[in-house]
């Protein structure tokens, strides 16, 4: 699978002149006039650490940050205090939410976990092995793993998937490598 970097040229920052501002990964968006330009934050320190080198996935849930690492489901607060929540496969993963309840996709498999660390792994009706997750409309939407299929789970709860509640990716033949939530829409990134 070819891998897609997010970077491109950009002005020279008038805040920090020695940097180069075209590799950003840590970076924000400030308005300029009528337009935008990528800045870089100048300086970092370190927040929080996890034991090893493989995070598999981090995403912000309600305000706080989850980061799936070593087959483990670790919640960040605030305060930087790291607490494993759950136990989870080792292996390609994605993390949304749904209400309060943390949603996860590893190496195939399901999760819903409760914000006290209850995880189950509801049954998905037509999806037989869970591709990614996503978070639209109030329902947790799962792409099928090496599949065309995506389904998605009734409204406020991401433990409940009606056997109805899915559709298979048509526009072109191939598999769904993820499917992602952004401005409202549920867009699918297949193999071409």
């Amino acid at each position: 699978m070819p891998a897609v970097e997010w970077l491109g040229q950009s002005r020279t920052d008038d805040d920090s002149k020695q940097t180069n501002t075209g590799r950003l990964l840590n970076c924000y968006r400030e308005q300029n006039g009528d337009k935008f330009i990528i800045k870089s934050v100048l300086g970092m320190s370190a927040f929080a650490d996890l034991d090893g080198v493989f995070m598999r996935a981090m995403s912000e849930v309600g305000g706080e940050i989850y980061a799936a690492h070593g087959g483990k489901l670790y919640n960040i607060d605030m305060t930087a205090t790291v607490t494993e929540l759950a136990t989870i496969a080792d292996g390609e993963t994605t993390i949304a939410g749904n209400n309060g309840n943390i949603t996860v996709t590893a190496d195939g498999t399901y999760y819903n976990i409760t914000s006290a660390g209850v995880s189950t792994n509801p049954s998905l009706s037509e999806v037989t092995e869970a591709g990614s997750v996503s978070f639209l409309g109030q329902r947790t939407i799962v792409t099928e793993r090496n599949g065309r299929q995506f389904q998605w789970s009734d409204v406020a709860d991401s433990t409940t998937f009606d056997a109805l509640n899915f559709a298979t990716a048509e526009s072109r033949d191939d598999n769904i490598i993820r499917g992602l939530a952004l401005g409202g829409q549920f867009w699918i990134f297949g193999e071409r």
